[in-house]
């Protein structure tokens, strides 16, 4: 991979290649969106069943057994399917099975005068966290949508919902503004909440990248150890000097690979000839510490070079 710089921060003149790593922040949001789902329907849903609240004043309490049976199901099979469906089709497909629900679970309450109409900023939220700002935006239409058609139809009698004779449609039509207006707000700012954190985050990938292929560049051989000599880094000159593969090095103690530098702290600066890779080579060394930001110990930096030509 090649890289410019542009206002010192690196830039990638080819396209960004595929990162796992996103795919797999995306299966962990999805986990969490599928633990939450479930934590929802069994405290909200079931103590609210449990003790019948509202069932003197929403129009169809008992069939919220029924919706409560139909959410379990589907976060089981989303459950089953985890894992194994990685496109973001599951994804909208969750969401928007979530804002159905939500619109079954707001009909059977009493429609505008349900409790549950507060739940629908919520799957906008999840939209925008799990996908990205441009899902919030789309859940955020539909259950726009979907919420004023329900009500518009509740107020001309289209669906059987009573509701108090004293609300007029002027408050219909401000319960119907307010609520699309709540949606997109919060998709909106979320979204920049999101893509603030996903620029960041972005900005550290491209400099761990960059990072990583100075120190792969670097002619020199480049190796970091724990403050116990365990090797942690071993760069592309490391393999070629030494003869001894990053894979086979990694993970071992320093004095494996040669004696040489077996004896960290001794000497700052050292030369010596040692047999490395089935050859005599003239290796110099510079051993130095390695200290964190608050200038703690945590392991040493060798860096070194083949003098033999020298």
């Amino acid at each position: 991979m090649r890289f410019k710089l542009t206002g010192g921060r690196p830039e990638h003149v080819e396209g960004r290649p595929p990162d796992p790593t996103a795919s797999d922040a995306i299966l962990n949001k999805l986990k969490a969106l599928i633990a939450f789902r479930a934590m929802f329907v069994t405290v909200l849903l079931g103590t609210f069943f449990v003790f019948e609240i509202g069932y003197k004043i929403f129009p169809y309490p008992s069939s919220i057994l029924h919706l409560i049976i139909a959410l379990y199901v589907l976060t089981i099979v989303y459950a089953v399917l985890y894992g194994k469906v990685k496109s973001l089709n599951f994804a909208y497909a969750q969401l928007f099975a979530d804002i159905l629900a939500v619109m079954a679970l707001i009909f059977f309450t009493g429609g505008i005068e349900s409790w549950f109409s507060s739940l629908l900023p919520i799957i906008v939220i999840s939209a925008t966290v799990v996908i990205n700002k441009k899902a919030g935006y789309v859940t955020a239409t539909v259950s726009s949508i979907l919420y004023g058609s329900l009500i518009d139809m509740q107020f001309y009698g289209l669906l059987p919902i009573p509701y108090d004779p004293l609300i007029s449609e002027k408050d219909f039509l401000y319960n119907i503004f307010s609520h699309i207006t709540a949606l997109y707000l919060t998709s909106l700012l979320i979204g920049n909440l999101s893509k603030g954190l996903e620029r960041k985050n972005i900005d550290l990938q491209d400099l761990t990248l960059f990072n990583r292929e100075v120190i792969e560049n670097t002619p020199s051989g480049l190796l970091t150890t724990d403050l116990y000599g365990t090797i942690i880094l071993f760069n592309r000159a490391a393999e070629h000097i030494t003869g001894v593969r990053r894979d086979a090095a990694v993970g071992r103690n320093i004095g494996h690979i040669f004696s040489l530098i077996a004896r960290i702290g001794e000497r700052p600066r050292t030369e010596e000839t040692v047999e490395l890779g089935g050859r005599t080579k003239t290796v110099g060394i510079t051993i130095s510490k390695m200290r964190d930001t608050h200038g703690k110990d945590i392991g040493h930096i060798g860096v070194f070079e083949d003098l033999s030509e020298v």
